[in-house]
């Protein structure tokens, strides 16, 4: 999928919209952009480990998606974080890649910068499982309801 197919399908597909830019997508990954806003802080003037975590997931979905095309039943199996510091109330950049695609699984590594540093604020390994994507389901069933 292109840039404009990726994002476009990204979009429709969660109820609610999604709270971040695709900024890039080649063959070396993608790259998303989010703006961090008082829902998405904590205490302390830093971004909440809860928000790492959705920016993480979404590059790392958005990898996949770019690689193997739509499948709204690719779901997340595994994701480990690790924080290696604290990030500012600043907009997020993650770039996500693709290590591996199998017949059932996609193994993706992420790293999350605040715009403009170049050291990482976190690292992630996600894991997609496919065995669901390619199951015949109603598309009425995966599109946007709001």
């Amino acid at each position: 999928m292109d840039a404009a197919q990726l994002d476009e399908y990204l979009r429709g597909l969660f109820v609610g919209g999604v709270p971040w830019t695709l900024t890039r997508v080649d063959e070396a990954g993608v790259t998303l952009r989010m703006e961090v806003d008082g829902m998405g802080t904590r205490p302390g003037g830093t971004v909440a480990g809860p928000t790492v975590v959705l920016l993480a997931d979404s590059a790392a979905y958005a990898a996949v998606m770019s690689r193997v095309g739509p499948k709204p039943l690719a779901v997340t199996s595994n994701i480990n974080v690790s924080f290696l510091r604290r990030p500012k109330v600043r907009p997020l950049i993650a770039e996500g890649k693709v290590l591996k695609v199998g017949r059932s699984l996609a193994f993706t590594e992420v790293s999350i910068f605040n715009e403009g540093d170049p050291e990482p604020v976190s690292h992630a390994v996600v894991t997609y499982s496919l065995s669901l994507a390619d199951l015949d389901i109603d598309p009425s069933l995966t599109a946007r309801t709001s």
